[in-house]
């Protein structure tokens, strides 16, 4: 998955960037660096449209390491399939563990990925999708 794909995109603070290695913007979790994922900033929604081949969504979701020790992170991670919500992280900060996505999406048309600000505002709120996938039937 990656930005290029999506329907629509919002933020509150700059535009979405997908990170790749080798750009200025990396995902960054907990130490671990991602080939592929998407920087977000809190409030933020992506949109895609989902083929009816495509079974499962899944993710790494956290705070980017750029964050790590600010007491001001925090981001709620959730999940939209056809406006209906599937997944919620209750609220991350700089220093919360990477948590892993892992979703059925079959018969699924449109899958929004969406940060907030856990409702204290957006500060250092930096967020990531790293090697967001959705996988499909062979």
């Amino acid at each position: 998955m990656s930005t290029t794909g999506a329907l629509a995109g919002s933020e509150d603070f700059k535009p979405v960037a997908e990170a790749v290695v080798g750009d200025s913007w990396v995902d960054r979790e907990a130490g671990v660096v991602y080939a592929k994922g998407i920087g977000t900033h809190a409030n933020s929604d992506i949109v895609y449209r989902l083929d009816p081949a495509d079974v499962r969504f899944s993710a790494t979701v956290g705070v980017d390491d750029f964050q790590r020790n600010s007491p001001y992170s925090s981001v709620i991670f959730q999940v939209e399939a056809d406006g209906r919500l599937i997944y919620e992280w209750p609220v991350m900060r700089g220093d919360s563990e990477p948590q892993r996505v892992d979703l059925d999406v079959l018969g699924v048309q449109q899958l929004t990925l969406r940060v907030t600000d856990a409702g204290d505002g957006n500060n250092s709120d930096h967020a990531d999708w790293a090697a967001p996938t959705v996988h499909r039937l062979p």
